[in-house]
């Protein structure tokens, strides 16, 4: 189930995830997105649609800073390909100076593969995620 709430000047997005799809929270007041959880589902590209909206809407007038937040346990190529999507998306706004970004990719140590896929795509968005150790919860 999908929430979109619009709580007075704020306004939020809030996508419930599953056991195939992420968690996806926006906050457009404050800059911040997380994604979180698992991004297996082939019918996702609704979840991730819905999410690109919105950061195209946060384009026309970012907060001062960005903070991106992405922990997935397991993840598909074409999930990949909408987070990078969103990465670009938000990297120009950085590029332009409309504000400052940053994203955090939380792996597990020992993700080599996963590291070398977070480099590809830092290559394509010409932007520096830092990786870190997951967030204890």
């Amino acid at each position: 189930m999908q929430t979109i709430t619009k709580i007075g000047a704020q306004n939020h997005l809030e996508l419930d995830g599953t056991h195939l799809s992420p968690k996806i929270y926006f906050d457009l007041s404050k800059g911040i997105i997380k994604i979180t959880g698992r991004a297996v589902d082939t019918p996702m590209d609704e979840k991730f649609d819905v999410l690109i909206s919105w950061v195209e809407l946060y384009c026309r007038v970012p907060s001062k800073t960005t903070r991106v937040d992405i922990e997935l346990d397991v993840f598909t190529d074409f999930s990949l390909k909408y987070i990078q999507q969103i990465l670009w998306l938000l990297a120009q706004l950085d590029k332009n100076r409309k504000t400052k970004l940053t994203i955090f990719w939380f792996i597990d140590s020992g993700a080599d593969e996963l590291v070398q896929q977070i480099e590809e795509i830092e290559e394509k968005i010409e932007f520096k995620i830092y990786k870190l150790s997951p967030l204890l919860t």
